[in-house]
Formats: structure tokens, sequence, C-alpha cells
């Protein structure tokens, strides 16, 4: 990185505003949330994990006025030769990072993205700060008059709506009409911001989640919901978790140094790019499959740019065979798979210990992928394999693109009602599927992925990645079983055809 951008990194760390001491609106009502959820067409249960209404206090603080910047992070790691911890997920900090061109002003200066709970105090240790609460947070972004918004009551609109890329990003400062009543921009717009949580996740039935001790605030240029942009939005899955819109800022009690705000012109900025379908071609239906050296397939369409699935089978432990979630922290005795492969379409697996076997085969005909796993003297359910999907077209923090089936059309998990056991904001589920399939739909409503199960199974998964399960007590394995994920270009009626002709050919 060079001086001048080193410069502006030590200067962003020395932009702060501060946040006097007093009371303040935290939250929303149960009316406030029921009337944001019905202008948004949503079901109110979408805004069960927004703060609730309380008249809190805080002493004056500080606080970043921007979100940390890809400039102000990398300083931090070349001076502390900073390594990030590795969690196993196939999609982490690398995938995110690689892209990040810190030597052009433009790309310096856009929000870090990808870091965790754990990289976010560590940053904020050394530059001699702390990551705020969330009841900090949410006041430095709302002020003290009861506002919803940071820079008032009504939704102001999103910069795009449809299929945006996972790489999303403006510099800091693009967001003019972002900047809230004590100064600080761009809370809840750019991406959603790491706080230290003070109040528990509940469930509708009242029970705490044992869990994290933080959770991220706000919304993103990936939200399209307005009430995601609310300072009272709260996502929680688990603080070490990486994903593609996360990012933080810091506060502290008293400014590690002189403050002075950070001045530059930002750079023109295109709007945010939209992703659209590669409909061309006999080829752009191809699903290819590639794997890993542990239980996990990416597959990937050509209909689909910036796009990938990542299907781990299984994701858990079965009997003494590792799952995709065993690698890389247990032995590589435990995960390490010998794949047979045969070309793009193709991919097969044995792994037999003490009396157990387990068997995995998947294979691509056109858009339709199946996959087939044979066990002896194992015991598990086809909830075991997770399908991730990371991609303009579907990935939803919102619980806006899952779908169902209902009364003869799709309905998604936004406007149905949350699993009332459940405390972490990213769940999503479907009870009973009496044709055993759920349906992605894409945010313009022109293609879907549908991942087949049995009638009778349920459906289950989070919005973190965007992951899908399919399982249930119906689906219990005890020799054989199969799976199919389906891609398909068109609408709702051409949908039902195709649905109808693959499970037919699937003998289902």
């Amino acid at each position: 990185m060079n001086h001048s951008l080193n410069d502006l990194a030590r200067r962003l760390d020395a932009d702060m505003v501060r946040v006097p001491e007093g009371a303040f609106d935290f939250g929303l009502t149960p009316r406030q949330k029921r009337s944001l959820a019905r202008d948004a067409g949503a079901h109110p249960d979408m805004l069960h994990f927004h703060s609730d209404a309380a008249r809190l206090a805080t002493p004056a603080f500080w606080m970043d006025r921007y979100p940390v910047t890809r400039a102000q992070f990398v300083r931090f790691m070349q001076a502390t030769d900073y390594r990030i911890p590795y969690n196993g997920w196939l999609v982490g900090w690398s995938d995110l990072a690689d892209r990040w061109n810190v030597r052009d002003l433009r790309h310096a200066l856009m929000p870090a993205v990808g870091v965790n709970s754990v990289d976010a105090e560590a940053y904020a240790a050394w530059a001699g700060k702390r990551l705020p609460t969330e009841v900090e947070w949410e006041k430095t972004a709302r002020g003290c008059d009861g506002r919803l918004y940071p820079w008032g009551n009504q939704w102001r609109g999103n910069l795009s709506r449809g299929n945006r890329s996972l790489l999303a990003a403006l510099p800091v400062g693009s967001l003019r009409h972002h900047r809230s009543p004590h100064g600080a921009a761009e809370m809840g717009g750019l991406v959603t911001e790491w706080v230290r949580r003070i109040f528990p996740a509940r469930s509708k039935d009242g029970r705490a989640e044992d869990a994290p001790s933080h959770c991220l605030a706000g919304g993103s240029l990936l939200h399209v919901q307005p009430y995601s942009h609310l300072p009272t939005h709260r996502l929680a899955w688990h603080p070490e978790m990486r994903i593609y819109n996360a990012g933080f800022r810091c506060a502290a009690d008293a400014p590690p140094g002189r403050v002075a705000e950070a001045r530059w012109r930002v750079p023109r900025s295109n709007p945010i790019r939209l992703v659209t379908l590669a409909r061309g071609g006999a080829t752009a239906s191809l699903v290819r499959l590639s794997a890993a050296d542990h239980a996990t397939v990416t597959m990937r369409v050509g209909w689909f740019p910036e796009s990938l699935w990542v299907l781990d089978c299984p994701e858990a432990d079965w009997g003494g065979f590792g799952g995709a979630n065993a690698w890389p922290g247990q032995s590589e005795r435990d995960w390490k798979i010998e794949w047979e492969r045969q070309g793009s379409r193709h991919l097969s697996y044995r792994r037999a210990r003490g009396g157990q076997s387990l068997d995995f085969d998947i294979w691509s005909d056109g858009p339709l992928v199946r996959y087939r796993v044979g066990v002896r003297g194992v015991q598990g359910t086809l909830r075991e394999f997770c399908c991730k999907t990371f991609s303009p077209f579907f990935s939803s923090q919102e619980r806006v693109t899952q779908c169902r089936w209902r009364n003869g059309r799709l309905v998604s998990a936004a406007q149905l009602p949350i699993d009332p056991a459940k405390a972490a904001a990213f769940y999503w589920s479907f009870d009973t599927l009496r044709d055993g399939v759920v349906v992605c739909r894409s945010f313009r409503r022109d293609a879907f992925v549908v991942f087949f199960g049995v009638p009778g199974c349920s459906a289950w998964g989070n919005g973190w990645p965007h992951c899908t399960h399919l399982g249930g007590d119906v689906q219990r394995v005890t020799s054989e079983k199969e799976g199919a994920i389906l891609f398909h270009l068109g609408d709702e009626r051409s949908l039902r055809d195709q649905i109808g002709k693959t499970r037919t050919l699937l003998g289902w």
C-alpha cells in the first residue's frame, strides 16, 4: 500500500464523531413492527429479531464516522502480521479479500468485508478502540429524536433492486443522505456491522439463545427490504463465520488521539451493477461439478454468472466418517476423501471402516443434478446434506427467495411465520412439504432452483450463506437414498411442468 493511502488510512482511524450522554428511543414497538412488515409485504415475524422498544441511556462515547475500510484493515494486517483465523468454510476470507485492490483509491475506500467478530475485535484493540455495543450503535445511527432511519422516518429507497453482485461495494462517503444526527455516515447502508450484543436473541416462545457475544446490526447494499436498513435490524448466526456483506466500525470511551475529519474527494462510482442471466446456447444449462479433498462438491451453471452452489455431502459426521464440517479442524483421517472423477459432470467416493461403509455418487444431466448415497452400518438422515448458495440471483439473508407451494402459488419464507422455538435471526423453515420440494426463486422471478426430497419431508436452513436442508423422519436412510437439484429458467407455470417431469424421471 503506497504512502498516500497509508496516510489516508491513518486519518480515517482518527475520524470519529462524539455521541453525547443521555437517553434515546431504542428499538421498535410491536405496532411499528407490524406496520413496517405490512408495508413491505412481509410477515410481522420478519421483524421479530429487530430490537424491542425501550428508553435507554448511555454515557458519552465516540464512534468512527465510517465503516473500517480495506485500506485501514490492510494497514493493520501489515503492522501486526495478523493472520486470519481459518474456520473451514469453503467460501471464506480468501474468496472475499483476494479481490481487494488497495492500490486503487476507490477500492481502498470500500468497507472491509468478510471479517468476523474476532477480526473486528483484534483491529479495534490495535487501534486503541473497541467494538460498539448494539445500544451505542443504534443511538449513533438514530440520534435522540425517535426517528426510524438515520436520515428520518421515511424510507428513501435503495440504489437498485434485483440481481446484485455479491461483491457489490461503494467507497465510504458515497451515500450522502446516510448521515446520522450525530454525523456518522452510512450506518446500515453499505455493510452490516459487528457489534457487542447486550440483549440475547429470544425465540417467539421466550427462550434465549445461549449464544453469541456479538451480532450484526443494520443492513447492506445487498438487502432489498426497507426494514433491513433500520438501525434496529439484528442478524446473528455464529460470530466466527464470514460473509460477503459483514463489516464493522469502532467505538471508544475517549478518542485514542486527536480527532480530525478525514477529507477526500469521493471517487466517482458507478451505480451498483446488476448481474444478468446468460441464456444463450445449450451449454449454458450444463452443471459442472468439482470436488474438494473433503465431503464437498461445488456446482456451477452457465446460466448464472458469479454463482456457485456448494453441496456438503454429508455436512455433519456420519458414524465414523467426518462430514464437510470436520475439515480442517479434525484429523485428516476423519475428513480426507479420494474422489473418483469422470470429467466435469460425474463424481463419486467410497469410504469404509470397521464394518461401516458410505458410498456417494453425484452426476449432472443438463440442468439437473442427481446424487445417491448408500450406507451400511451407518444411521443418519438426508438432513445431513446441506446445499449452500452463493449467487446474485438467489442469495437472500431476508428469506425472500426461499419458497414453497401454497394454494397453487409460490410463497416466500418472508411471508410466513418463523419457527417459534428458534432464536437465530437467519433461520427459516418449512414444515411438511406435501410435494417434497423447496424452491428458490430469483429476485426477478425468472429463474428457479428446486431441491427435491420426498412427500412429507420438511425444509430448513439459514440465510447467512443461504443454505438449504431437506429431511425429517420420512427420509431416514437405511440402505440407499437419492436427492436431486434442478436449475430452471422460465415462469412458475413452466416450473410446475418441469417439476412434474423431474419427479417422474426420479420415480418419485
